[in-house]
């Protein structure tokens, strides 16, 4: 009797949420205890109504496998970057005034990127973003492609980075001269903040030099982006997240009206095009193009002029 009574409320619970959360339960894989389905679905469903009112035109905007949890904002991103002494800054230098590029490049052609992975709760974008940068120099240098340590970047980028309360790409890059970044099985990606491990056999990513541009110093960071994908592989860059067409993003382009520019996340540059910038993102492949989206080229779009790093 009482598994017949336990079945029965079951089943009312399943069919009182409406056809689309079910559906995204299946297409994400989605499966919750009791209170945590009424969490989720109480977030997702204010989303589900929010898309159905906005409309971008010449954009897709969707619910992904992480529209089920809070937005974590990583506000730190913006105050280390204003905080950083200019003692830490290595000058960007231009060493390049007519210079002529293929008019479209992406590395992702010839396995130089690894597949986007999911940062979850913890604010380590900088440390996914170095990373993709660094993991470009390995198979640039070496001639094989292995994928990075992400979590030991994020542990061993202190004092400077907070871990998951927020760094900067230079962080990871300034702490690889004495502790350099071993491979992925060495220590993966927990989405917390542990121990900094030491990596003192091969392979491992030691980085020599690296530059940091950023607009507070008035460097042409947009106008020599092209150029340094192409001579120095994937870019690290700060972008403004926080828009609904960001953060809901399937496919097309964002564009300058599309997203603000007070910056709080970071990703990768992998490419560009004469019209747009390819992004990878650390929300993993059911966010927009399988992980990926395209930024407007030219105009500041969602702040990709604001601060960049890379070795």
């Amino acid at each position: 009797m009482y598994i017949i009574v336990f079945l029965l409320f079951l089943l009312q619970n399943t069919l009182a949420y409406p056809e689309w959360f079910l559906q995204y339960k299946t297409i994400h894989n989605k499966t919750y205890s009791y209170l945590d389905e009424q969490t989720a679905f109480n977030e997702l469903n204010a989303k589900y109504k929010l898309l159905q009112d906005i409309k971008y035109e010449g954009l897709t905007l969707k619910l992904h496998a992480l529209s089920d949890q809070k937005r974590r904002i990583n506000v730190h991103l913006k105050s280390k970057r204003i905080e950083r002494r200019r003692r830490l800054r290595k000058h960007y230098k231009r060493t390049h005034m007519h210079v002529s590029l293929p008019p479209s490049h992406d590395w992702r052609v010839n396995h130089y990127v690894s597949t986007p992975k999911v940062q979850g709760s913890c604010g380590g974008c900088f440390a996914f973003a170095a990373v993709g940068h660094l993991e470009f120099w390995y198979k640039k240098l070496s001639g094989r492609f292995t994928t990075l340590s992400i979590q030991q970047a994020l542990d061993c980028s202190g004092p400077e980075s907070g871990g998951c309360e927020g760094g900067l790409m230079e962080d990871v890059y300034l702490h690889s001269k004495r502790n350099p970044i071993g491979p992925e099985h060495f220590d993966p990606w927990s989405g917390h903040d542990m121990v900094c491990k030491k990596r003192t056999s091969h392979p491992y990513v030691k980085v020599k030099s690296y530059v940091s541009m950023s607009n507070q110093f008035n460097d042409p960071i947009e106008k020599d982006l092209a150029y340094n994908i192409y001579h120095y592989g994937p870019i690290p860059v700060a972008i403004d997240s926080t828009s609904h067409a960001f953060e809901f993003y399937k496919n097309g382009i964002l564009r300058k009206h599309h997203c603000g520019n007070d910056v709080d996340h970071a990703v990768l540059v992998v490419g560009y095009t004469p019209h747009y910038w390819i992004i990878k993102n650390s929300w993993g492949t059911s966010w927009g193009q399988d992980g990926y989206t395209y930024i407007e080229r030219g105009t500041n779009a969602c702040g990709i002029n604001s601060y960049a790093s890379f070795a």
